[in-house]
């Protein structure tokens, strides 16, 4: 699961056609074992592009590309040892939607 807030900058290519860079930040939380051991929430960040298409004066079709990285690091003793775990949650991420405009 995912939260976004990323911002754009739409450019007018052609008629009936936008395209637009993005950048923002993310949370991801993971979940892992059914006990919740494994569950992990990490800030990190989003950078891509998309494309706005319209359909109709009042319908848009949109789609989306972004690439999304999280990170922690935890650090964890047993006895007289430390140990430290990186999480990581990184890749592409696509979109596409429909929207009316008001």
């Amino acid at each position: 699961m995912d939260f976004n807030a990323n911002a754009h900058y739409v450019f007018d290519v052609a008629k009936n056609v936008n395209v637009y860079p993005l950048a923002g930040i993310t949370v991801v939380a993971t979940h892992g074992l059914p006990e919740g051991r494994d569950n992990q929430t990490m800030a990190g960040f989003n950078i891509g592009g998309g494309a706005e298409f319209f359909l109709a004066p009042q319908w848009k079709l949109n789609l989306e590309m972004k690439y999304q990285y999280a990170e922690k690091e935890d650090t964890y003793k047993f006895g007289d040892a430390k140990y430290s775990i990186k999480y990581e949650a990184e890749g592409p991420v696509f979109q596409a939607g429909l929207a009316y405009c008001f």
